[in-house]
């Protein structure tokens, strides 16, 4: 869009940002009084478009559903407007880019940033997730909708989830019905692509795809629309992502893997724990440093978005980041070395010494120093600390840590395995005393230390990195051996308390086996007189059942698996009206029904759910009336406008 069009008294349009299935977006100037400004973005549903109930009730729902989202990771919605005939969405404008916007121009980005994504969206998914009406009441909010054309990322390197247009929530307008698809080819979740009623959970799932796919630079699950792509979502099969990264920290790897569980109850129970985890992984990298990092890389792309980043490698960019780059990461391989805590603000610690030392590139030794600075590098530190999650090989400190009694260093007084250095101008006894009360001392060295001075008190880590990787995983089974054995306690005194409750168990399950027999009974007699009343033998009856069980789509789905033309025969059980449909491969060929043929026979057909099918073989020549072939993903597309009624 060339010239600025005026769409009402408030907005301007200046660009054209976007265009999808479900609107339009553009970049409009809100004018207020006095000459007052402001960038907006406008999401319009087009009047064309308006006749559609299904894009209708998702913007509707949309605007509804943002009425109650505050949160700074995501887009915040301004009001909901009609111009023009036009329906729309007013929203904050987000001045940067999208991170698929990177992945088009095949744009390197660190994985500490990658994971600094995955985290603030957690963030927003966190908060959405726990939403609550002004009533107090649960919204049981699912976004459903996560992928890279709606994270967006601002030239401050802060993240925004957009697009609430596919959530779901409790009050929409209109549910989606189980075996509707919502979502993306690509970034769907096995219960999500199997057309299933998914919860918060799905969306971790998501985000467990971006986080594998950013790290490792490979596309995941195929994007295009097809039954193959939409199988590999349902049945996930890809290879583990220290198989992809060798050299990957192994803690990030099982992040990795819980977040892609196949089963939601084996995923992360909530936004929270799973950001847990990636904040304890980069410890102790800060979100305020990764949000530099990230508003560097933005900047960057903004400035020359036809221009790859100078560390990655467009060869290799297959991906949402490029591989390359990931591989090489200090952080990915640092990860796996011991780390040593370097506690700033020490005279005797000039800056140069200090960038040197953290310099993960420079540092090729096999510690990892990291510098303690702030009071929220300190508190991670502690936590990780007392946690057990993550103990330091080692750490350095100056005389003023000792005479503040440091609380990192209180901390490391039972941790007798820690290598301590003490640096002091000059030999002073009283010092020496409060350290060793404070925590213990393992060396000290004496004056300025330079960068050798340090590598050589910390040499006894290399001699002995192995000897104490060994131990802690020593410490860590025996741990894990005790954790196991009150597990095994809690499962014998569950399983004897489940002992005493068997026999109401089986009653109940006798009971319910006699009522299945009752009600198998009652369908099978009525499928026999269906077939009688169609005149239908069993001997070529290929396959029967009732449509309330199983959609017409799904049907025609495991027909396709076998070769030859079938002739299904539908009998509608509340009068008795019949049909036919036609079908070869992914194709239907022809449908009757009554006077009526081709399209306008399957449309009332879609509309059957009490109905009972039975499909034989078919012999002989087909004189069609369809005009055209109709695949089973337009298919599958038509069933979602004639749900079956709910169970009650």
């Amino acid at each position: 869009m060339k010239n600025t069009e005026k769409t009402s008294s408030s907005y301007s349009l200046k660009a054209l940002l976007g265009a999808g299935g479900m609107g339009v977006t553009y970049l409009a100037a809100y004018e207020g009084v006095e000459g007052f400004q402001k960038q907006v973005v406008l999401k319009k549903l087009p009047a064309q478009w308006s006749q559609s109930s299904e894009l209708m009730n998702s913007l509707m729902n949309e605007a509804r559903l943002s009425i109650y989202l505050n949160h700074p990771n995501i887009v915040s919605f301004w009001s909901f407007e009609r111009l023009e005939q036009e329906y729309a969405i007013v929203m904050e404008y987000v001045d940067g880019c999208t991170v698929s916007s990177l992945i088009r121009a095949r744009y390197g980005i660190p994985p500490e940033v990658v994971i600094y994504i995955v985290m603030q969206t957690l963030l927003a998914l966190d908060y959405a997730h726990h939403l609550k009406d002004e009533h107090g009441e649960p919204m049981n909010l699912v976004h459903r909708d996560i992928s890279p054309d709606n994270l967006l990322l601002s030239r401050e390197g802060h993240v925004k989830l957009a697009d609430f247009g596919l959530a779901r929530f409790r009050d929409q307008l209109h549910q989606t019905q189980p075996g509707t698809i919502k979502g993306k080819f690509g970034y769907l979740s096995p219960e999500q692509a199997r057309g299933e009623v998914v919860d918060h959970r799905s969306d971790l799932y998501t985000l467990g795809i971006l986080l594998y796919e950013g790290l490792t630079g490979q596309t995941l699950f195929a994007r295009e629309h097809s039954w193959r792509a939409l199988q590999s979502a349902m049945d996930p099969n890809f290879a583990p992502i220290q198989e992809v990264i060798p050299q990957i920290d192994p803690v990030l790897a099982a992040i990795v893997q819980r977040a892609l569980s196949p089963e939601p109850t084996k995923r992360y129970p909530h936004a929270r724990a799973f950001f847990d985890a990636l904040e304890a992984c980069i410890l102790p990298q800060t979100q305020e440093k990764l949000r530099r990092i990230t508003a560097d890389c933005v900047r960057q792309f903004v400035a020359q978005p036809n221009q790859p980043a100078s560390n990655a490698s467009s060869a290799q960019s297959s991906g949402i980041f490029a591989r390359s780059f990931t591989q090489s990461s200090p952080l990915l391989q640092a990860q796996r070395r011991p780390i040593v805590y370097l506690l700033a603000n020490d005279a005797l610690f000039d800056e140069s010494l200090i960038r040197r030392l953290v310099d993960p590139w420079s540092n090729q030794k096999s510690y990892q120093i990291q510098l303690l600075e702030n009071n929220d590098q300190i508190h991670q530190a502690l936590r990780a600390l007392l946690s057990q999650q993550r103990v330091p090989a080692g750490v350095i400190f100056g005389g003023l840590h000792v005479a503040l009694e440091h609380p990192f260093l209180q901390a490391l007084k039972d941790f007798h395995d820690v290598h301590k250095v003490l640096v002091l101008a000059e030999a002073q006894p009283e010092l020496l005393r409060m350290a060793i009360e404070l925590c213990g001392i393992s060396t000290v060295h004496l004056g300025r230390p330079s960068l050798s001075d340090i590598h050589e008190r910390l040499r006894v880590l290399e001699q002995s990195s192995a000897t104490i990787q060994r131990l802690q995983l020593l410490q860590r089974n025996v741990e894990h051996s005790s954790v196991k054995e009150a597990e095994l306690r809690d499962r014998l005194s569950a399983l004897a308390d489940a002992n005493l409750h068997a026999t109401q168990i089986i009653e109940e399950l006798q009971l319910k086996n006699s009522q299945l027999e009752g009600e198998n009974i009652r369908l099978e007699r009525s499928m026999s007189s269906s077939a009688n009343y169609l005149g239908i033998s069993p001997e070529e009856t290929l396959l029967q059942g009732e449509l309330r069980h199983i959609h017409l789509s799904q049907l025609l789905r495991t027909l396709s698996e076998h070769d030859g033309i079938f002739c299904t025969h539908f009998l509608k059980t509340d009068d008795s009206l019949q049909a036919m449909l036609y079908s070869q491969g992914e194709d239907i060929l022809d449908v009757r029904l009554g006077s009526t043929c081709g399209e306008e026979a399957l449309e009332t057909l879609l509309g059957w759910h009490n109905a009972h099918f039975f499909v034989r073989a078919h012999k002989g020549p087909l004189q069609r009336s369809m005009q055209r072939q109709l695949d089973l993903k337009l298919l599958a597309q038509l069933q979602s406008f004639y749900p079956p009624p709910e169970k009650g």
